[in-house]
């Protein structure tokens, strides 16, 4: 219960202090920005093997949600996703975003973090 309570108050809160969908919009492209940045800092140098993971965890489609817990290319769980620094589901990130998060989870777990595509 705690957990689904998590994930709505996420959900419902997007950026603390914005009460307009004008700041909503100005605070989400400034972090996009931030997000590709960062990407191309840290994730740049694993392409090849984020090409390789994605592809055999989700066929490459970021916006994958089956339903069984995992979620986006990378099928991160909402436990993993939230360790790296991931705010919104899985899913919902853009993709510079999930391969940025998908390097931090290699960084902390290992290739162990896929056990079958890792």
């Amino acid at each position: 219960m705690t957990l689904l309570l998590t994930v709505l108050a996420l959900a419902g809160a997007h950026h603390e202090g914005c009460n307009t969908n004008a700041c909503e919009r100005r605070v989400d492209r400034k972090e996009h920005a931030k997000t590709v940045h960062k990407w191309r800092r840290t994730a740049r140098p694993y392409r090849g093997w984020l090409s390789a993971v994605r592809w055999c965890e989700s066929r490459g489609n970021y916006a994958t949600n089956t339903g069984n817990g995992f979620f986006g290319a990378y099928q991160f769980t909402l436990p993993s996703w939230w360790s790296v620094g991931g705010r919104v589901m899985p899913h919902l990130a853009s993709p510079p975003e999930q391969d940025y998060r998908a390097v931090r989870l290699l960084w902390v777990q290992g290739r162990g973090a896929w056990p079958v595509c890792g």
